[in-house]
């Protein structure tokens, strides 16, 4: 890399990453900035920018803020850390290249009014993917709750739960505390909307078990990563009595 240096508004935008983000890692002694100006401000090199990168890999991954830091104190040679997340993103655009692969056979069959039975199945096995964790009975009481909320409100919802998880994916990208206040927030209008959809305690506990066991991607279809999954479940649980931070109603 050639010699650069940029001042903390820069680094920002050219990273995505917010002002705040970086005076945290700062705070954290995870990116000290190597210099300042005259004036106190803050300059970043080449090195601190190949640290940062470090930073937000090893966040992808799940790890938290002691562990980033652990790692970073034995640190490896940037093609190593490089190689690890191009691994990673080669995972998850297989998963999703399988599904594209699947939908394109049933698309393909229906043009030419032959339908492949193998790949309908394998595109049902996602889609049938919650019929394994909710009963019959659960499984026709969701479907009667969706239809007393309407289209209208589900679509609605749906557009505040990807502006809720565009938010906690920020945060988590920024290595904020799982439990921090605002997190926790976000979390509890996540959660009530959830509630909204499923209409019940116990149907969500089921769905949050479906996520942790198939994985977020899958039993998401994409909506959430697994490091937000595992980012998230580390906040759900935050002060709740029961698995899933959902309060399942007892008997009286």
């Amino acid at each position: 890399m050639g010699t650069r240096t940029w001042r903390t508004g820069e680094l920002a935008r050219e990273t995505g990453l917010t002002v705040r983000a970086l005076r945290h890692y700062e705070h954290e002694g995870l990116l000290v900035p190597s210099s300042r100006t005259d004036a106190g401000h803050r300059v970043y090199s080449n090195a601190d920018v190949a640290r940062l990168y470090e930073i937000l890999v090893l966040r992808r991954i799940g790890l938290g803020l002691a562990a980033i830091r652990e790692q970073l104190d034995s640190p490896r040679e940037l093609r190593d850390v490089v190689a690890e997340h191009l691994a990673q993103t080669e995972a998850a655009i297989t998963r999703q290249q399988r599904l594209a692969a699947q939908l394109r056979r049933v698309h393909s069959s229906l043009e030419f009014g032959q339908l492949s039975s193998e790949a309908l199945l394998r595109v049902m096995e996602d889609m049938t993917m919650l019929e394994r964790y909710l009963s019959t009975e659960q499984m026709e009481r969701l479907r009667e709750h969706r239809s007393s909320i309407g289209i209208e409100r589900i679509q609605a919802a749906s557009v505040e739960q990807q502006a809720i998880l565009t938010e906690l994916d920020a945060a988590r990208v920024a290595g904020i505390d799982p439990q921090a206040p605002h997190v926790l927030e976000m979390i509890g209008r996540l959660k009530a909307l959830f509630l909204e959809f499923v209409g019940e305690p116990e149907l969500a506990g089921a769905m949050i078990s479906m996520v942790e066991r198939e994985g977020a991607v899958a039993a998401t279809h994409g909506l959430m990563s697994e490091e937000l999954g595992a980012y998230m479940s580390k906040a759900i649980g935050a002060g709740s009595n029961d698995a899933h931070g959902f309060d399942v109603a007892k008997g009286d």
